[in-house]
């Protein structure tokens, strides 16, 4: 006897793979099983004859199946297939150039919460479409802008400046369409180049954050680049000042100005005259990590599911990779307790070896910081 079927997420009804899905007794929520969905959403669980309730944890997700509504097992395979409440939203769109409707392969959508503040940024390759994903439900804005300089950027839906923009609400388990329309600009050849080096606080080499150069004298978007493995950056722009920005495209450190304490210095900004080569940047972290193993006896635990639990529910989960080990990353600053859920085997277990929240020991995670 058992329970099988696929999981979908509320909204979208896209299957959802890498879900735990755990069958908790009815009448006092004990877990008698479980199963971790494959890449088409699909379980499969062994259970004796009853009724359960599904639970089921995803990321930041993590709910009874929605609705939630008892599954009884007499006998044989029972056909369950329950849908996800997915906590985040996606924005996503085309970016195209305005009179031709071309589309601009390689530039960047970037979304800001409320205050302007960049959360996410994901480039469009050669497609010209891109996707925010992960974004928190409620209202957000968007700046597109093409890194080569070619086009102006603009603010969603079709603004040259923050104060003229719409705000793009975002619902849970729903992605949002918004495309971006670049006016062609002209612009001097770019002749010269400013370059540096892009470190955290603790002097590791953080790649994948974007460098935004804008000139001095009129705040014109100039170019943008994004650091390499190393950490390394080069911009190639016009001869002349510069007033040079740094994004993590993660939302993992805070944005800045180079000579500026924040995103919102810029008119304290130190500018920089291209060419100009060693203009570097620490960043500064704005979440943390919890990492480890689980093993049973000597050996490593694979597909075993772990979860932090903040103040207010599930924050973070993961599976555990061959071998047992784990990363939960992108922690707000906080307390955390570990929840370790074996699915298959019916087993929950909380950091350090305990067998209930309340006398699970909590873990302080700091900004940077790795637990």
């Amino acid at each position: 006897t058992g329970i099988a079927g696929r999981v979908t997420a509320s909204g979208t009804a896209a299957a959802v793979p890498g879900t735990a899905v755990l069958a908790l007794d009815v009448t006092d929520f004990a877990l008698v099983s479980g199963a971790v969905s494959n890449g088409a959403g699909d379980y499969a669980m062994d259970v004796p004859p009853g009724t359960y309730l599904l639970y089921l944890v995803k990321g930041t997700s993590a709910a009874f199946d929605a609705p939630l509504t008892p599954v009884t097992v007499s006998g044989g395979l029972t056909p369950a297939d329950p849908v996800l409440t997915v906590s985040r939203g996606a924005i996503a769109g085309t970016i195209l150039e305005a009179g031709t409707s071309n589309r601009v392969g390689g530039g960047w959508a970037m979304a800001l919460d409320p205050a302007g503040n960049p959360e996410a940024a994901r480039s469009t390759l050669s497609s010209g479409v891109f996707t925010l994903p992960e974004l928190r439900p409620g209202p957000h804005h968007v700046v597109f802008f093409d890194p080569t300089g070619a086009h102006a950027p603009r603010f969603a839906p079709s603004s040259p400046d923050l104060p003229g923009a719409t705000a793009v609400t975002v619902a849970g388990g729903a992605t949002a369409a918004v495309d971006g329309v670049l006016p062609p600009q002209t612009r001097a050849p770019a002749t010269a180049t400013i370059s540096g080096h892009l470190v955290d606080t603790a002097g590791a080499a953080v790649r994948g954050a974007l460098v935004v150069a804008l000139r001095a004298g009129d705040l014109r978007f100039e170019a943008s680049a994004t650091s390499d493995i190393d950490g390394d950056y080069a911009l190639a722009v016009a001869p002349g000042d510069h007033l040079v920005g740094f994004v993590s495209t993660t939302g993992e450190f805070a944005s800045g100005w180079y000579g500026a304490s924040g995103v919102g210095e810029l008119t304290s900004a130190a500018p920089v005259e291209a060419p100009a080569g060693a203009v570097d940047a620490t960043l500064v972290p704005l979440t943390g990590t919890i990492r480890g193993t689980v093993t049973r006896g000597a050996s490593g635990q694979y597909e075993v599911v772990v979860v932090a639990v903040g103040p207010t529910g599930v924050e973070a989960s993961t599976t555990t990779l061959p071998g047992g080990s784990y990363g939960l990353f992108g922690l707000a600053p906080g307390t955390y307790r570990v929840a370790v859920l074996d699915p298959s085997g019916a087993q929950v277990e909380y950091w350090p070896d305990q067998g209930s929240f309340a006398t699970a020991t909590p873990l302080a995670v700091t900004a940077g910081g790795t637990v």
